[in-house]
């Protein structure tokens, strides 16, 4: 039997791709990988990160900008007919209040960014995103909801093994993944704590840490 999310709303089968998002307007990070389920524990395998980089291309025009998004997102998403099933997941993106004329434009780029995702990720394979709320990346990666970016992208090593970042929207983009999978039974939160009281080396590729109920393949 494929696993279950604890509401039953997605049935994953043994192995499938997870693409996960860090959306933003400058330097959006995106991240995928496999995860496969077959076995004893989940195992998380072919990592790969990348982002688009406008943080200095202060002339470019907002058109402009969103087409290399869209651009990179045909070239990184793997296609409905890759060898396994593949989940589309981002941070939600908070439609909070603007307190100043500068936050205001920011929150209106970011979701043009999410209107584009959105649009491109139907247009292709007639898909949506899931979304998980920012705290909980955090929360779910980390045990600390409150956890700032470097906690972050060092508590990763727990499930994906050591790797380098170039910049944080990869790790972060990363961790939107593998919160997901916890979200949904796949993993386990692995904290600091625990990591340090089983004295294990922090960078072997450990993927998970338990099995969901009711997972095993038919």
């Amino acid at each position: 039997m494929p696993a279950k999310k604890k509401d039953d709303s997605i049935q994953f089968p043994p192995k499938f791709c997870v693409v996960s998002a860090d959306l933003s307007f400058r330097r959006p990070g995106f991240a995928k990988f496999v995860c496969d389920i077959s076995g004893d524990r989940p195992v998380i395998t072919d990592v790969v990160t990348g982002f688009v980089d406008n943080k200095t291309a202060t002339r470019k025009t907002t058109g402009e900008i969103l087409n290399e998004i869209t651009d990179y997102m045909v070239k990184f998403f793997p296609g409905e007919s890759c060898f396994c099933p593949s989940y589309y997941v981002r941070e939600r993106a908070l439609d909070k209040y603007a307190s100043s004329a500068r936050q205001a434009v920011t929150l209106e780029q970011i979701f043009k960014v999410v209107g584009v995702t959105d649009a491109f990720l139907w247009r292709c394979f007639k898909r949506e995103f899931c979304e998980v709320h920012p705290k909980t990346v955090k929360k779910n990666v980390t045990g600390d909801g409150l956890a700032d970016k470097q906690k972050v992208a060092d508590a990763l090593s727990a499930y994906v093994g050591s790797r380098e970042y170039t910049v944080d929207d990869e790790s972060d983009a990363l961790a939107i993944g593998v919160a997901f999978l916890i979200q949904n039974g796949i993993l386990e939160t692995v904290s600091a704590e625990k990591e340090n009281d089983d004295g294990k080396e922090e960078d072997r590729p450990v993927s998970g840490r338990r099995r969901a109920p009711g997972r095993k393949s038919a």
